[in-house]
């Protein structure tokens, strides 16, 4: 088992000085982590630290996988999303105004909710009147009388 645990550290080694080389010094830190992590499984035949490893080194294989489906999906990284245009982001805005004064003319022909969560913040902030001295409710005087 130590002679297998020393092969993945050599492999891993490799790796860092890889992921340093082409992304940056920083990208190789959790790969060290890991490293002094699997040292320390080796030298004390630690197997909840070689567990700690593997979870450790799980979190960066899904963090390539993540990157690896987004490289992917941008056909292999040419339909990149591009900045909008002025033009097309005033029309986009106009879009969505519009899109949200329909919904909120759907939602006045539904049931009004609103007034649970005003009661329940109106009896939250009594019970923190209550409770600290310090704290002030500043509630209009419109929603008083409701």
């Amino acid at each position: 088992m130590r002679t297998a645990l020393f092969v993945i550290g050599g492999c891993h080694i490799i790796v860092l000085f890889i992921k340093c080389y082409l992304m940056g010094i920083f990208a190789g830190l959790s790969d060290l982590v890991g490293l002094i992590l699997l040292l320390l499984a080796i030298i004390r035949y630690d197997y909840c630290l070689t567990i700690s490893y593997i979870v450790l080194n799980l979190f960066e294989v899904f963090s390539l996988i993540v990157v690896l489906g987004y490289y992917l999906q941008t056909d292999m990284g040419k339909n990149v999303p591009q900045s909008k245009s002025p033009e097309k982001h005033e029309h986009e805005d106009k879009e969505q105004q519009e899109h949200s004064i329909m919904r909120s003319h759907q939602a006045k022909g539904k049931a009004n909710r609103g007034d649970i969560h005003f009661m329940l913040r109106g009896l939250f902030d009594k019970i923190l009147s209550m409770k600290y001295s310090f704290y002030q409710t500043s509630v209009p005087a419109a929603k008083e009388a409701v």
